[in-house]
């Protein structure tokens, strides 16, 4: 938002995958109430609990984002410019380009096993997925003025 442009690192051709917060809230619950009743689930390396129920790349993100923030003027722009890893690690990670790879470069595929297993139903769509990050904008522009 400092820029008033959206931004991604380099091509932005990196995927990653993405869940709506409610159906990850879902999952925390899930998990939480099956542990707290003394179910025997997986946990350690066998429990790790992958969420996404879709993916995207980075240039794709920040055209979503560019939208989002430009419908309730958060942004000005809403064509997204690509920035090397230095100039998004010098903004945004105290000068650290390698953790501005880690954070807004990364490829990652993953597939929900486990959750599932446990009787995860993620309800939102990918619809209300692109659609959360106006309510995103609005929650950041709400905390600035307080």
């Amino acid at each position: 938002m400092k820029t008033g442009v959206p931004e991604y690192v380099g091509e932005g051709t990196a995927c990653l995958g993405h869940v709506h917060v409610t159906d990850l809230a879902l999952l925390y619950e899930l998990v939480l109430s099956k542990v707290l009743s003394g179910e025997n689930i997986p946990s350690s390396r066998r429990g790790i609990y992958f969420s996404n129920t879709g993916s995207h790349n980075w240039r794709d993100l920040a055209t979503l984002v560019g939208k989002a923030g430009a419908s309730i003027g958060a942004l000005d722009s809403i064509e997204p410019r690509s920035v090397s890893l230095e100039e998004a690690g010098s903004r945004c990670l105290n000068g650290t380009p390698q953790i501005a790879e880690m954070n807004y470069a990364a490829h990652s595929s993953t597939k929900p096993v486990l959750a599932p297993e446990l009787g995860w139903k993620p309800l939102k769509t990918e619809a209300d997925w692109k659609g959360s990050f106006v309510e995103a904008f609005r929650m950041v522009l709400d905390e600035q003025v307080q």
